[in-house]
């Protein structure tokens, strides 16, 4: 659990840098979007996302999640879609 949370912290504390990156350099805070170009932290957001999943994925053995856990982790898109299409279908939406 503390690895999810060590590796899920950068990325999210970054995205918000980004947007407040100018604030940051004000009060001389070196953030890493301060210090270091957008597409850099992009990248750097990106593999610290991945990673935060594979450790998360580590834990679904042991965790007793079933299916659902592993198939949301690695394909959230695609389970939203299917969730709002199976409940437009239980409505009867076209």
């Amino acid at each position: 659990m503390f690895l999810i949370v060590f590796f899920w912290t950068p990325p999210h504390t970054w995205a918000l840098a980004i947007r407040y990156r100018e604030d940051y350099a004000g009060a001389n805070v070196p953030m890493l979007p301060v210090v270091r170009s957008a597409p850099v932290v992009a990248r750097l957001i990106m593999v610290y996302s991945v990673v935060t999943v594979l450790v998360s994925l580590t834990l679904w053995p042991v965790a007793h999640t079933g299916w659902l856990y592993p198939a949301v982790a690695v394909d959230p898109r695609r389970c939203a879609a299917l969730a709002i299409r199976t409940a437009a279908g239980a409505r009867g939406v076209a």
